[in-house]
């Protein structure tokens, strides 16, 4: 159970008085050192519960980015995702949404790297052309 800040203070400061009130200098001092104390390990609580938080986000992160190599399949060069949406590559021609963007994958970076890096896509010259944005791979999977 986590107290809340406030709480363990008023809850120190009530034993500062009551200690303050016996007149007793060693109660005293004792109670400061105990008060000293607790704020330290608030403060230490606070960072280690930050910390806990980026570590757990960190994972979060690399589960994501981490691929199952067994699902995914090539087309004309490239990464996807599954045999399902392959299937729906080729079926939407040179409508490639956003969507199916996003589960396609760059082989230079997945090959290099073991990086998923998705495809941004659109029309040039030649078809309907992917790229890489961060190594710049280029390739048109339909032509016009």
């Amino acid at each position: 159970m986590k107290l809340p800040y406030t709480e363990v203070k008023s809850a120190i400061g009530a034993l500062t008085k009551a200690i303050n009130k016996s007149k007793n200098l060693e109660l005293s001092t004792a109670a400061l050192d105990l008060q000293s104390i607790i704020s330290q390990l608030i403060s230490e609580n606070d960072d280690l519960e930050h910390e806990n938080k980026r570590l757990k986000d960190q994972l979060a992160d690399a589960q994501k980015s981490q691929l199952d190599r067994s699902n995914l399949v090539k087309y004309k060069g490239i990464w996807i995702v599954n045999e399902q949406t392959r299937s729906e590559v080729k079926a939407a021609g040179n409508q490639i949404n956003d969507d199916l963007l996003a589960k396609m994958y760059c082989p230079v970076c997945l090959g290099k790297d073991s990086r998923l890096v998705s495809l941004s896509g659109g029309y040039s010259q030649y078809g309907y052309a992917v790229e890489c944005p961060v190594c710049k791979f280029y390739t048109v999977l339909k032509r016009t």
